[in-house]
Order: C-alpha cells, then sequence, then structure tokens
C-alpha cells in the first residue's frame, strides 16, 4: 500500500508539472472603446459600393479611410487620422472601388477598373500590385491575397507576379470569393 500511495503523489505531481503551462492566462491587453464623428461636407456621403467595402479602419485603429462620390470624378477616397479633424482627400484615387489597409498601416486601393494599387502616399510612388484584381484583402507577411475569376490569387506589396491560391471547382459553379488573411499571415479566411 505504501508503494501505491508513493506512486500516486509522483503522478499527481507530474500531471501538475505538465498541466502548468497550459494554465496560464496571459490575457490580451483590452483596447480602450473609441467614439467619434467624421464631419463631412453636404457633397460628401460614405459609399458601400454594392458587393465591395465602402469604409476601411487600418489595424492599429489610428486613422480611417472611406469611399465618396465627387461630382465629375466618380468616387474619390478620402482618409482621416483619428488624432486630426481634418479629412483628406487621398491623390490619384478616383474611380476606386473600394480601399484596403495593409499590415503597416498602407492604403491600398482596388480600381474600378480591377487594378489593385498603392497610391502615392507618405512620399512613395504609386505602385500597381495586380491586374484584374477584386475582393482584396492585404494580411500579416506582406500576404495580399485577391480574387480573379472564381479563383484566389496571392502577391505582395511590392507587386510580385500574382500566383493562383485557390482553384475553384467549374463544374459546380459559383467560386471563391471574399478572402480575409487571417492573423500570422499563415492562413486566408473566404466564401466558397
Amino acid at each position: 500500500p505504501l508503494l501505491f500511495y508513493v506512486l500516486a503523489a509522483v503522478a499527481i505531481l507530474a500531471l501538475g508539472v505538465a498541466a502548468f503551462p497550459w494554465s496560464r492566462t496571459d490575457a490580451p491587453t483590452p483596447m480602450p472603446t473609441m467614439r467619434f464623428t467624421v464631419e463631412q461636407p453636404d457633397s460628401q456621403r460614405i459609399l458601400p459600393a454594392l458587393g465591395r467595402r465602402g469604409l476601411a479602419i487600418s489595424p492599429d485603429g489610428s486613422e480611417l479611410a472611406y469611399l465618396s462620390a465627387k461630382p465629375n470624378l466618380g468616387t474619390v477616397v478620402y482618409r482621416r487620422r483619428l488624432a486630426d479633424f481634418a479629412v483628406i482627400e487621398v491623390p490619384g484615387t478616383e474611380s476606386v472601388s473600394m480601399p484596403l489597409y495593409g499590415p503597416d498601416g498602407t492604403l491600398a486601393v482596388e480600381e474600378i477598373d480591377r487594378a489593385l494599387t498603392i497610391p502615392a502616399q507618405d512620399g512613395r510612388p504609386e505602385r500597381k500590385l495586380a491586374d484584374e484584381a477584386g475582393q482584396a484583402t492585404w494580411g500579416d507577411g506582406d500576404l495580399v491575397v485577391f480574387r480573379r475569376g472564381s479563383s484566389l490569387w496571392r502577391t505582395d506589396s511590392r507587386g510580385t507576379k500574382p500566383v493562383p491560391l485557390t482553384t475553384a471547382d467549374s463544374a459546380v459553379g459559383g467560386g471563391h470569393a471574399w478572402p480575409h488573411v487571417l492573423p500570422g499571415g499563415k492562413a486566408v479566411l473566404f466564401n466558397i
């Protein structure tokens, strides 16, 4: 009986030591709640275009970009740093259908002609990432995923030649749509 109790105590101690790493709860620091108003001239409205996102928020939450109509030009992207009250038109974003942000806060736009572009900003020249690109997402690891045809393709912010990421089964119909790069850049969530 003594050996039984000794072995039981050793087993319980070993389980406790093994379970210790999983019992730690390093809770993430909660983000503060922000409330704000975007003051717009009467001629501006945030445009949620059909099948597109008309509003994008930077990954750190410090800035937003939105799509608005501008007389005689079509759509234009405006951005507002939340620490400022000024709303600024982003040059070179005429005829854009959707703004999006990269993980480092760089603004990119999907143009109506379906080109994915990083407009000139912060002293950097405009850079085209891909043609025939729709429903784009840009995540960690500089992974840019977009829809072309009925499949998903990937590239990066340098505009490396896009390569297929998924192949939709044309016999089934439909396709792969609305990708979202998950945190860490190792996986993509999308609709089928």
